[in-house]
């Protein structure tokens, strides 16, 4: 057993781990944060989904191939959508202790769910570099992390896949999308982003990283930037995906 093994157990022992939603103790040193019964319960692409916006088709799982109405007439800049699963239940109660309650450990968790996702949707073998959604650096410095940034860098490293930070930059602070109509979303976040040194991405296909996709106008915008800097083929992998397909 090393020192950190041994500080570790002081730790746990002083200060006992509770799964982060379910506040169980926590004794397994495979599952540091969140308990093996509240991981269990979290559904890994299981949905039927539409490829080309991510959304959940349910019943109407005819139009995953060609795109569904929701998206069919979009200009969406990226060329496919992968998720982990549906944003709700404890994944989304993760995220919001992640990102909102500073949990900044918990990357750790939601990385490890991605890279369970990335196995399930089989696109590593087609990625040449991960590259996160920035944040703007106000929010940042706030949140203390881009929380992208790291979950996304778990995922690079597991497929030693290439992790890019900070080329793509986004440049000018954007309005809470969460209040916001689709197309208020797409004005929002127009112009928001740019590359710094192009030479890097020329002719990659990329991974491009988030933790929740709502209408997709955010990561759609990345993707456009991407491409016009070189980039020959941008997907989408997000831990979640809002919304479902209705009529």
């Amino acid at each position: 057993m090393g020192i950190n093994d041994y500080f570790n157990t002081f730790i746990d022992i002083i200060y006992p781990r509770q799964c982060f939603s379910c506040d169980t103790p926590i004794e397994d040193d495979m599952e540091k944060y969140v308990c093996r019964s509240c991981l269990g319960k979290i559904k890994i692409g299981e949905d039927n989904r539409c490829v080309r916006c991510g959304l959940s088709l349910g019943q109407y799982a005819d139009m995953a191939t060609f795109g569904c109405i929701s998206c069919k007439d979009l200009r969406l800049w990226f060329d496919s959508v992968h998720c982990v699963g549906e944003y709700a239940g404890i994944i989304k109660e993760l995220i919001h202790k992640f990102k909102y309650g500073r949990n900044e450990v918990l990357y750790i968790t939601l990385g490890g769910l991605l890279v369970k996702g990335a196995s399930c949707v089989n696109i590593m073998n087609h990625i040449d570099l991960v590259v996160p959604v920035p944040l703007f650096w106000t929010k940042r410095l706030k949140r203390r992390f881009n929380q992208s940034e790291l979950i996304s860098k778990e995922l690079a490293k597991c497929y030693s896949i290439p992790h890019s930070k900070g080329n793509l930059r986004r440049i000018r602070a954007t309005e809470t999308q969460t209040k916001l109509t689709r197309n208020q979303r797409m004005a929002n976040v127009k112009g928001a982003f740019n590359v710094r040194k192009p030479g890097k991405i020329t002719n990659k296909r990329i991974l491009l990283v988030d933790d929740v996709m709502t209408t997709g106008m955010t990561t759609s915008e990345c993707a456009r930037i991407l491409k016009e800097n070189g980039a020959c083929r941008v997907e989408v992998f997000v831990l979640a995906r809002a919304g479902s397909l209705s009529f």
